[in-house]
């Protein structure tokens, strides 16, 4: 220690305690002397005020993005309860602790911020004294407490009467016997000043209790580099990551769905963001209120998207996300970001039924579907053609329409034609064919023609006409057509079908048939009658009876009753 720089206290007058007390000040409020126990220690990981950054995350290195700066002394004094009146102010020591002429001593420093960024984060902020006296030579290392200046001072002005600073302490920590540099942890001010709380500087107390505790530091009038200064680590980016909604959900989706989600880094003017660290992500059901973690909650900033599945139709599925950057700003969750519902189950469709023959070469399908959730949204139709010689595989008819019918145009004689169907709904979920067809026609264009029952089925000899017998036929044409031509065919006892005459003109529905002049007798006569008709389309006989009479002139049948006639159209 140089001598020239060890500035003696005088110690010639005694107070008692009551004058103490009677010369102590009330700095901001009333104010008491120094307690005699120090207040117990703040952990130095507490949180701090309601100005202090954003929710953090603890991250294992925050180097890259931390900055440092030093905060050099602008003025410093001390000021002294014996002594309440007058100023300690341009030397080049200070006093603290509590001594019997000056009694409770107390530091008064400000720093000039140095152009710390408002609202930046502080990491660390280590306050450096020199220390080169302590009376008595090993006394105990000593608490020390900072309170905020919270008034304007000055150096050659403030006084323990006049100075005024916060009633409440904050433990900067302790300062041991050893001459020399020594820190204190200021960062809990320093973030309150940079918070932008008035910047008056600091207050320090130590052992205040009655006795020699006496601590001298010097002051930036010192010289030689002793001057108090704070060394400060802090980060500028204290703003939160900003979310945003790029690819928001459709109303409704499947039971599994894709989520997107982006956001981008924000700092402070003249700062360069830190950049994103991860996203998380919630999600709930129905508004419930409940929010869940969003698969594995976590996602690094390069996967802005997965998968998700929920199986309940019906259910709302609502989603937020928030951002977290690399040096632990964390977005506060707000409202839901984006919404779906969920639809898992595909639409059922169902065919109006067709006839079993139809008889035009157009005719018209039509079918419906049903979705629980979302409602159909469009249809495809196949159908087939099943015809000797023709594929067996169904073919696309209609793909994506939203009609429920259809014409069905070209239809060929003789073949049977299926149909089925399957739709989409508004979350896309496509149905199945089914294997079975849900329609069914058959396209008969031929003419057609019938042979009617005979009334009475049987001739007896005592019928008026006993040589001949009457055969009646009806017929039709289809598909706009008409009957030009007819022929009957018969079949007397099972002999063998044969043609009568040489066709009967369309509009002829009758003929006598001589079955005597034939060379035939008693016996069973069967017919079967065919047409052809405009477009010359030709019904084939099928050896078919149609019709029969019965002839007994031997009267060797007595029927007993006659049953009644159906007439056949």
């Amino acid at each position: 220690m140089h001598q020239s720089r060890f500035f003696p206290v005088v110690t010639t007058i005694l107070l008692s305690i009551a004058s103490l007390a009677n010369a102590l000040p009330a700095p901001v409020a009333a104010q008491t002397p120094a307690p005699d126990v120090a207040p117990a220690a703040t952990a130095p990981d507490a949180p701090l005020d309601e100005d202090a950054p954003l929710d953090l995350d603890p991250l294992p290195d925050l180097s890259p993005w931390i900055k440092t700066v030093r905060l050099n002394t602008v003025q410093d004094a001390y000021i002294a309860s014996g002594q309440p009146d007058s100023n300690h102010g341009p030397r080049p020591y200070m006093n603290m602790g509590y001594q019997p002429v000056e009694q409770a001593m107390r530091p008064v420093i400000q720093f000039d911020l140095g152009g710390i960024p408002s609202k930046a984060r502080i990491q660390s902020a280590s306050m450096n004294l020199y220390q080169f006296q302590v009376l008595p030579a090993g006394d105990a290392a000593t608490r020390i407490d900072g309170r905020m200046m919270v008034a304007p001072w000055s150096e050659g002005g403030v006084t323990w009467h006049n100075a005024r600073y916060d009633g409440s302490t904050t433990n900067l920590g302790t300062l041991p016997s050893t001459i020399g540099w020594h820190a204190l942890d200021m960062r809990a001010i320093v973030q309150k000043w940079v918070n932008g709380q008035g910047n008056y500087g600091v207050l320090l107390t130590g052992n205040e209790n009655i006795g020699e505790h006496l601590r001298s530091l010097r002051t930036r009038e010192a010289g030689d580099g002793t001057a108090p200064y704070i060394d400060v680590q802090y980060i500028c980016d204290t703003k939160a990551p900003a979310s945003n909604v790029t690819h928001p959900l459709p109303q409704f989706s499947k039971a599994t769905f894709t989520v997107h989600w982006s956001g981008e880094d924000k700092a402070p003017s003249n700062c360069t963001p830190s950049g994103m660290q991860y996203f998380e992500l919630e999600y709930s059901i129905n508004n419930s209120g409940t929010w869940h973690k969003f698969n594995k909650g976590k996602y690094p900033p390069q996967q802005m998207a997965d998968a998700f599945t929920h199986t309940q139709d019906g259910d709302t599925v609502h989603f937020r996300w928030r951002g977290v950057d690399n040096v632990g700003n964390k977005e506060d969750y707000g409202h839901a970001q984006t919404h779906t519902i969920v639809d898992s189950m595909p639409p059922v469709t169902t065919m109006t039924a067709l006839p079993p023959v139809m008889t035009t070469t157009s005719f018209t399908i039509q079918w419906t579907g049903t979705d629980a959730v979302s409602g159909v949204a469009d249809y495809d139709v196949e159908y087939r053609m099943l015809i000797p010689g023709a594929s067996p595989d169904w073919v696309r008819l209609l793909s994506g329409v939203t009609e429920t019918s259809f014409l069905f145009t070209g239809a060929i004689d003789g073949a049977s034609y299926e149909f089925r169907t399957r739709a989409r709904d508004h979350a896309g979920n496509e149905g199945h064919f089914p294997g079975t067809p849900q329609a069914t026609t058959t396209v008969d264009l031929k003419p057609h023609a019938i042979v009617e029952p005979f009334n009475p089925p049987i001739l007896k000899p005592t019928a008026p006409v006993t040589d001949a017998f009457t055969v009646h036929w009806t017929g039709y044409a289809v598909d706009g057509a008409t009957i030009t031509e007819y022929r009957l065919y018969y079949n007397y006892n099972n002999a063998g079908w044969l043609e009568f005459g040489n066709g009967f003109p369309g509009t002829q529905t009758s003929v006598d048939f001589p079955y005597l002049s034939m060379g035939m007798g008693d016996g069973i006569y069967q017919f079967e009658a065919t047409a052809m008709d405009s477009k010359g389309n030709r019904s084939l006989p099928s050896a078919t009876d149609e019709a029969a009479m019965i002839v007994d002139l031997a009267d060797a049948i007595q029927p007993q009753q006659y049953l009644p006639i159906v007439h056949r159209h």
